[in-house]
């Protein structure tokens, strides 16, 4: 409580202070907030009765302001303190984020490095084996010889399959370096269909997967890399067959589609719908990220085009920057993965009517350097 003396001298509680020596009269008051006690509002006076009991429930009211401000100016202090600790922390982690980003980079521009190099260091002797392989094939001797034949043809499947891998891997890095170059000219989509089509049809068989079309054969010219849109398609149509079991169908839907009302299409939508066994929602964006593989590896079937046959998981990686270098997009709808309902999947390529041409001096803009040649 409050501690009033009005005659220090006759008072045995009183503890004398050097510092005011010619104190006759005392007020202390504690300083609240809440329960605890901040300090104290000590008042001297160097005569006698300076105080009355109605002044020490005013001080204590003013003590009690006194409180509130030293409390507030030491949570104050307390914010200050924090804010410049956690500042300090934000700058200590964005350095460490910004180190972790530059080593990503680092590490993912050497793995790129690296497969361009292996690509290029396979090509040659896989060139030659599958030369060699087919040379052989041609042989008399070896034609007739059904054991022969089969060890040679199995070697010349090998290769091909390997060839194609590396293209892959080359397609990846250029995507990768930016420098996937686009020969921009005018592409009939319809017949890109029928012939991508008719390369599917011994799969379709082999698979019993039934293949339908519709909407295609209304779309416009559009100006694209023909090339580059095969391949995007063919990786789409591949990735539906191996994720759709034997007996399943698979549709490519075409739309044209238009950002105003004057009825001025601008944009070809295409669909690759399967009644395969889904995706999760979970991972529909990282399925593009190049590597990535769904499910567990070690329970893929080998093959380009068995159910759920493996790879090296960069077509739809592939698909994506082929959509994006078109100035388009890709995006996949599937409710689920469930390989027992098969709930299906649903790829949209949303492509401009006209691509914007590319020169060779838009690439070295971009990249610092001229792309590599097709290949």
């Amino acid at each position: 409580g409050a501690y009033l003396s009005n005659d220090v001298t006759a008072d045995a509680n009183y503890l004398p202070r050097n510092h005011v020596p010619e104190t006759l009269s005392e007020l202390a008051l504690p300083l609240f907030a809440g329960a605890e006690i901040l300090g104290v509002l000590d008042i001297h006076c160097k005569r006698r009765d300076a105080f009355h009991s109605h002044d020490a429930t005013v001080l204590q009211t003013i003590a009690n302001q006194v409180a509130v401000s030293i409390q507030n100016a030491q949570l104050y202090a307390q914010i200050v303190d924090f804010s410049e600790e956690l500042e300090d922390k934000v700058q200590e982690r964005t350095a460490k984020l910004e180190e972790a980003y530059h080593q990503l980079e680092l590490l993912d521009h050497n793995k790129s490095d690296f497969i361009s190099i292996v690509s290029h260091e396979l090509r040659t002797p896989l060139t030659l084996v599958k030369g060699y392989g087919e040379m052989l094939l041609a042989d008399t001797n070896i034609a007739q010889n059904e054991y022969h034949h089969s060890q040679v043809s199995g070697i010349v499947t090998g290769a091909n399959r390997m060839h194609e891998i590396v293209n892959l891997m080359l397609d990846m890095v250029k995507i990768d370096n930016r420098s996937l170059n686009l020969t921009i000219g005018q592409v009939n989509l319809a017949n890109m269909f029928v012939m991508l089509l008719q390369y599917l049809e011994q799969i379709c068989q082999d698979r019993d997967l039934a293949f339908s079309a519709t909407g295609i054969e209304t779309l416009p010219i559009i100006t694209a890399d023909s090339n580059a849109l095969a391949k995007l398609f063919e990786h789409l149509l591949i990735n539906a067959v191996k994720y759709t079991p034997d007996g399943g169908n698979i549709a490519i839907i075409g739309q044209l589609l238009s950002d105003n009302d004057n009825n001025h299409f601008d944009h070809i939508k295409i669909v690759v719908k399967d009644t395969g066994i889904g995706i999760d929602p979970n991972f529909h964006d990282i399925i593009f990220n190049k590597f990535y593989q769904t499910g567990a590896v070690t329970f893929h079937s080998s093959g380009k085009t068995k159910f759920k046959g493996g790879g090296p998981g960069l077509g739809l990686a592939i698909a994506k920057g082929i959509v994006e270098a078109h100035q388009g997009r890709i995006w996949v709808e599937s409710p689920e993965h469930n390989e027992e309902t098969c709930p299906g999947s649903e790829f949209h390529v949303l492509l401009p009517i006209k691509t914007e041409q590319r020169t060779a001096q838009d690439i070295v803009n971009e990249t610092g350097s001229l792309p590599e040649l097709p290949g």
